[in-house]
């Protein structure tokens, strides 16, 4: 199995771009689906995959990929009482690579 370089190579090499991204609402915030916690440090790292036009998130809870609209849906944070919908977590990702 290839490891992330590796994928990186063939993502690049088909014209695509390989970024990591980095949500970060807090010390203490929670980060998760309806049915997953993916935080609960306030801090959570995922792979953005872009081929053509088709955006796909990759993380620890999505290996396979997910669209990136879906994951955008999915995923949620709250941090004192304060919902943060998925939208506003992806717009404030800070990009790491």
């Amino acid at each position: 199995m290839p490891d992330g370089r590796d994928v990186s190579k063939i993502v690049k090499g088909a014209g695509g771009e390989v970024r990591i991204f980095e949500i970060n609402i807090g010390k203490n915030g929670l980060i998760g689906t309806p049915t997953k916690q993916l935080a609960d440090n306030g801090m959570h790292r995922y792979v953005e995959v872009s081929i053509g036009n088709e955006v796909r998130i990759y993380d620890n809870f999505h290996p396979d990929g997910i669209l990136k609209n879906d994951y955008i849906k999915e995923i949620g944070g709250i941090i004192n009482g304060r919902i943060i919908e998925g939208e506003e977590l992806i717009k404030s990702a800070k990009l790491i690579k």
